[in-house]
């Protein structure tokens, strides 16, 4: 197993970030590992690990990646190219937000996303909102309630 620890501008612990090797790609390694632990978790989008978040009882949260949700926007370019277009463009703007304070101390990271990305995270929900009942190919937007 390997990792690094996070800690805020003032030193606290604020996270971990680990890899733990397993046999295979069944859900077994990573409930065992995940005993008992409480929190935010962001890992890879195998549907292996819907059954840990789901079966916590809302002890773990799943904190998804801007990567794979640019990713399947941008595999959607084909068969809705407008609706991909507009958020690849949203995406685009967080990413830039992100870019911009990069090597900026974590006050100051934090400060920028509150500024700049919050309100583009608002803008964007409700432009996902607006377009809940649409389906674009094989990304569907079907239930408003899972976009979170």
């Amino acid at each position: 197993m390997g990792g690094s620890v996070a800690r805020d501008f003032t030193g606290r612990f604020v996270g971990a970030c680990l890899e733990a090797e397993q046999r295979d790609r069944s859900r077994d390694g990573p409930k065992r590992f995940l005993e008992g632990f409480a929190g935010y978790l962001q890992a890879d989008a195998y549907s292996a690990y819907d059954g840990i978040y789901l079966g916590s009882a809302g002890k773990i949260i799943e904190v998804a990646c801007w990567a794979h949700c640019r990713r399947k926007w941008y595999d959607a370019r084909e068969t809705g190219p407008q609706a991909a277009h507009e958020a690849l463009a949203f995406i685009t703007r967080l990413y830039e937000v992100e870019r911009a304070v990069a090597d900026s101390e974590p006050k100051v990271r934090v400060a920028a996303r509150c500024e700049h990305a919050r309100p583009l995270l608002d803008q964007f929900r409700s432009w996902l909102d607006s377009r809940a009942s649409a389906h674009f190919g094989g990304f569907g937007l079907a239930r408003q309630d899972d976009l979170g």
